[in-house]
């Protein structure tokens, strides 16, 4: 069961009560919700959406101004190539960033990592550097975003796989 609100370690009210300022703050919660964002479990994911949801409208809140992906939120659940394209085509320039442009950007990037595991049950890009064979789709979905994250050095990943089939 989730702890209360004012005992969760995603309550940013929590945090600043105890004297974090508020991008201090928001800089936790990020870490903390990192590992749910990275999980192949989709318990996770739906915790993570949840929790970046609830940053969302903090953020909001606080700036008073609107995250401008929430229009594009029902389609980036759905698309497995917006993670390659947000952090390859679409980085933003950071000079000059104010923190909610830069949480509106990272919340988003949490929310894209959700329909590649929906897809696939993992994330296709960490294969080789967990020893797993690629499926037909996994290889086509590597080759459109370009073997983006993949480990492609051929002696590591024949090592890594020889661990795996020895049971290391």
């Amino acid at each position: 069961a989730a702890l209360p609100v004012p005992n969760s370690p995603f309550s940013i009210e929590r945090l600043m009560k105890q004297g974090w300022g508020f991008d201090y703050a928001l800089t936790a919660l990020i870490w903390f919700t990192a590992p749910l964002v990275h999980s192949e479990n989709m318990e996770d994911q739906n915790r993570q959406i949840s929790v970046s949801w609830d940053m969302r409208k903090v953020v909001e809140e606080r700036t008073g101004q609107t995250d401008p992906h929430s229009a594009t939120m029902e389609e980036d659940s759905k698309d497995i190539y917006a993670f390659h394209r947000m952090l390859v085509k679409e980085m933003p320039k950071w000079e000059g960033t104010k923190i909610d442009e830069f949480m509106f950007w990272l919340l988003r990037v949490f929310l894209v990592h959700v329909p590649i595991i929906k897809k696939f049950g993992r994330y296709p890009y960490r294969n080789n550097a967990l020893g797993i064979i690629s499926t037909e789709e996994e290889v086509q979905y590597l080759e459109d975003t370009e073997h983006f994250g993949m480990l492609e050095d051929e002696a590591s990943i024949k090592k890594i796989r020889q661990d795996v089939e020895a049971g290391k």
